[in-house]
């Protein structure tokens, strides 16, 4: 993880002015957003849900405390950090990781969020109904990364910031922030469900590294145009695997996959022994921790690949890396392990 300090514009647009754990400073692409943010080291599992409406943001007394902890200089800070409470853990979340779950696929979307008018410029709904038709006036896929036809999530989330108030103020409000030089979202209505991964701190507070939407609910009225706009907004498939479930075929769940707690993730010290199995020797490792955690997950919950996930590589690697250790008898000596672990 890296601090962010600023958002400062450079040539190429906005960029993140950053200090490592070393104490140097970077200068990085706000598409780089996620790989900045991103923790290293164990992470805690979290899921719940929260009222946007009961997050507050954290005091800048709070801001040189949580710095201090993560080994970071105090009084450089440029980007705004939210807490709310979930039964008796407190969340902090930082702007940009609630960015990255809202904007999506971040690197695609980033060179609108921060472009002025960038949601008109990018796609306009059309049609007053449950869920409005989108145009877009961009070559999809190679201009953003989003496959429409995979992207059903990512599709009802930009419908909602065209036709709601607060999720259009919103997108609106990023690039207003960045002028000031400070990296910040203003936060929509609405009431979310939730799940993503962080860093355990002091006193059951958790620093959030990803955040995940699965559904987020509104009582704001959309738009006069939009009136019939549902106000369910799926960030993930989940009412269609629950109320419709004949809809979308799916293989049994692999029972044979031993889960923790109902969790397929993988902890650092299941990985520290299957790492010897999963990766052959003269192999190099990347990835490969990521790549077993989608299978498992896609195996054990009985899921598609783009509901694993919508990253634009996933379902092809993760898919040749499901045969490759099939066919080579690893897949069978990774269950049997887990299974002992799991016990």
């Amino acid at each position: 993880m890296e601090w962010i300090c600023g958002v400062t514009y450079t040539h190429s647009g906005f960029c993140l002015r950053t200090i490592d754990g070393n104490q140097a400073e970077h200068v990085r692409p706000v598409k780089e957003l996620q790989s900045v943010l991103a923790s290293e080291g164990k992470h805690t599992k979290i899921r719940g849900n929260t009222s946007f409406a009961d997050w507050r943001e954290l005091s800048t007394e709070e801001t040189d405390d949580l710095a201090t902890e993560l080994g970071f200089p105090t009084g450089c800070n440029g980007q705004s950090f939210y807490k709310f409470e979930v039964e008796d853990y407190r969340y902090i979340i930082p702007a940009g990781v609630l960015m990255c779950a809202m904007f999506r696929p971040f690197h695609g979307i980033a060179r609108y969020l921060f472009a002025p008018q960038g949601l008109d410029n990018l796609c306009m709904p059309y049609g007053n109904c449950e869920k409005p038709e989108l145009m877009f006036f961009v070559y999809l896929r190679r201009t953003t990364g989003i496959q429409e036809e995979k992207a059903e999530g990512i599709l009802n989330t930009l419908s909602w910031m065209h036709c709601y108030p607060s999720a259009r103020k919103m997108w609106n409000s990023v690039p207003e922030h960045a002028r000031l030089g400070l990296l910040d979202v203003t936060l929509p209505t609405g009431t979310t469900q939730f799940v993503g991964n962080g860093q355990l701190l002091q006193d059951r507070t958790v620093l959030i590294s990803e955040f995940r939407i699965q559904l987020l609910k509104t009582q704001e009225m959309p738009f006069k145009s939009f009136s019939m706009h549902t106000q369910t907004i799926e960030f993930e498939r989940i009412l269609h695997k629950l109320e419709n479930p004949k809809q979308y075929p799916r293989q049994p769940k692999d029972n044979s996959i031993s889960l923790r707690d109902g969790d397929w993730l993988l902890t650092d010290e299941e990985w520290s022994v299957l790492e010897n199995i999963v990766v052959r020797p003269g192999r190099g490792a990347k990835n490969a921790r990521r790549l077993l955690n989608l299978v498992l997950q896609k195996l054990s919950q009985s899921l598609s690949w783009s509901e694993v996930s919508q990253e634009k590589w996933d379902k092809s690697i993760a898919s040749q890396f499901l045969s490759r250790i099939k066919a080579d008898g690893r897949w069978e000596q990774i269950i049997s392990k887990l299974a002992e672990m799991r016990a």
